[in-house]
């Protein structure tokens, strides 16, 4: 079974993943690594705990640690982001303090779980998207947010370009594969910065891996 679950059914969508499993049903990605990969938080754990680069991310619940975490994480500018989301939805740029403390303050208001993590500004509107299977890069992009916007999300408008896999960063296949075993993901999509900002950042998705593979520039796959 290959799992593909909606953003706003999580919850039900890994309830019914993990029957599949007790079933003895062969599962691609199980419901922990799902799990895992949706929560934003968790995830950044994970992956520096393995020494995988990411942006400096902080967890904070109240107004008074505010200035505290801004200076860890060397901002404003900073990003706010929703624990949970996909296709770029709870994922804000906050260029000042005020906006930093509006935002933040709303989210709480409404109940919600946030992470402050550090602007990456060289890579503004652009990263790289790498497909993994099994503990193999098969295919690749380079993705382009629109003028004006910071997420390169597909769904946010972003146009993708393919990315032959001879010409592919070797960091980034590397990278990709890694935060895939870290995860225990079969099967995911794996967003990372463009190596001209000194890093690579992390974000997988384990739901639309094969069809932003297929963004309107073609496809690239593996040679046999």
């Amino acid at each position: 079974m290959i799992p593909r679950i909606g953003a706003s059914v999580t919850n039900y969508g890994l309830a019914v993943v993990r029957q599949f499993d007790m079933m003895g049903v062969a599962v691609l990605n199980h419901a922990v690594a799902i799990a895992r990969s949706r929560d934003k938080l968790r995830a950044m754990q994970l992956l520096t705990k393995k020494d995988l680069d990411i942006p400096t991310t902080v967890c904070t619940k109240t107004a008074s640690h505010i200035d505290a975490a801004l200076a860890l994480v060397g901002g404003p500018p900073a990003i706010v982001k929703l624990h949970q989301g996909t296709q770029g939805i709870g994922v804000m740029l906050a260029e000042t303090r005020q906006a930093v403390e509006s935002t933040l303050e709303a989210f709480w208001t409404l109940g919600q779980d946030i992470i402050l993590q550090e602007f990456i500004a060289e890579s503004r509107g652009k990263d790289v998207r790498a497909i993994v299977v099994g503990k193999r890069v098969v295919a690749a992009m380079r993705r382009r947010a629109q003028k004006g916007e910071f997420r390169s999300n597909l769904h946010r408008g972003a146009e993708p370009e393919a990315i032959p896999l001879d010409q592919l960063d070797p960091r980034h296949a590397k990278a990709a594969i890694e935060a895939c075993k870290v995860m225990a993901l079969e099967v995911a999509g794996v967003d990372m910065l463009r190596p001209e900002a000194g890093r690579s950042s992390w974000r997988s998705t384990a739901r639309r891996a094969w069809r932003a593979s297929s963004g309107r520039r073609g496809r690239t796959w593996p040679r046999r």
